[in-house]
């Protein structure tokens, strides 16, 4: 960068003296000449001292070094914002589910698969509508990208939460935002960033995208990489967003076919996986996995669901068995586990 550019500006009599031994610009000043050889080849009746030249140097080295931050003082900022992120508000109210997920709040993308009908678009709404209900400072926004979002299951489920202290304005702070097409999802986050900036009362809490598979599924290709790049373009610039502003987001996912079956689930009758791909699975934090309860040894499909956490793998494998009646998550009612695909006996109702 040349000195003469620079704003507040350097005394223009001083840049003329510098550019008369041929410093012009700031890389010019910091490493071609020390300051001592700069005040030696300026001319002898210029009023300047080798301390003012030194200071020169100091305010021109601020002004174009990048901005730093200690590692403590990053390491401290990254644990806070991971306490800020892990917030009872942002649960189910279910004892067990919550601790299947370990808290819906402290993810920054949480993938929620099922086939049609199983309960997906249900359970984020009853999410989102609980936290809403009991939190007067918060707002959510969801991404409807099929137009099947229904005002009246919302209006609905609200009566679920009569008690809690805010629902009469919990519908007024879910702001509902219709996009098919992948730049139509980008606009509709970029339209939140001046509200995020300007730090108003109202605090951002959640975005759904209900669903994400519609923007993806025909860009996939077996003989083009094209349509996988955008989608993990996509993906990077949500967990970016979520990163810088605390956001925690739910992306809905439709599923695919899984023949002879789904290894990931601890059960032998699932024949279906999460879509887009396997890549996918792993843009996310995790991944829920929601499928129609079959009693064993009987291969019927139940009324009630089974959610699966599809991530961290171990001896307290589980999963829990909630109701959807008419899209509306009914609680409460048995929980069962699951540990290494063997069913156990189960809980009792809370």
């Amino acid at each position: 960068m040349r000195l003469r550019t620079f704003y507040p500006p350097i005394a223009p009599s001083l840049i003329d003296a510098l550019e008369s031994i041929g410093v012009r610009t700031d890389s010019e000043l910091l490493f071609t000449h020390t300051p001592s050889d700069i005040y030696c080849q300026l001319p002898s009746d210029y009023p300047i001292t080798l301390l003012e030249i030194q200071n020169l140097v100091k305010d021109v080295r601020s002004r174009v070094a990048a901005p730093f931050i200690r590692g403590d003082e990053k390491l401290k900022a990254e644990e806070h914002a991971a306490e800020d992120r892990y917030v009872e508000d942002m649960q189910s109210g279910v004892i067990e589910l919550d601790n299947l997920v370990k808290a819906f709040g402290m993810y920054e993308l949480l993938e929620i698969s099922g086939d049609r009908g199983s309960g997906k678009s249900a359970l984020a709404l009853h999410i989102v509508l609980r936290h809403l209900c009991g939190n007067a400072d918060s707002t959510i926004f969801w991404i409807d990208t099929k137009g099947e979002f229904s005002p009246e299951r919302a209006s609905s489920l609200i009566n679920q939460f009569s008690e809690y202290s805010y629902a009469s304005t919990a519908l007024d702070r879910l702001q509902v935002h219709l996009a098919f097409d992948v730049d139509a999802v980008e606009e509709a986050l970029e339209s939140l960033r001046p509200s995020l900036i300007s730090g108003t009362t109202i605090t951002l809490r959640c975005i759904v995208i209900d669903t994400v598979t519609p923007l993806f599924r025909s860009l996939l290709s077996a003989s083009s990489s094209q349509g996988h790049a955008i989608m993990t373009t996509f993906m990077q610039e949500l967990r970016s967003f979520s990163k810088k502003h605390c956001v925690t987001i739910f992306i809905l996912n439709d599923t695919a076919s899984a023949a002879p079956y789904n290894p990931q689930s601890v059960f032998h009758h699932t024949v279906r996986k999460p879509a887009l791909g396997l890549s996918f699975t792993y843009m996310t934090d995790a991944t829920l996995w929601l499928a129609k309860w079959v009693e064993p040894q009987s291969e019927v499909e139940d009324k009630e669901t089974t959610l699966e956490s599809d991530r961290e793998r171990g001896p307290e494998d589980k999963y829990v068995k909630i109701d959807c009646v008419e899209n509306l998550v009914s609680f409460p009612h048995p929980i069962r586990w699951c540990r290494h695909g063997s069913l156990m006996s189960p809980q009792a109702p809370f």
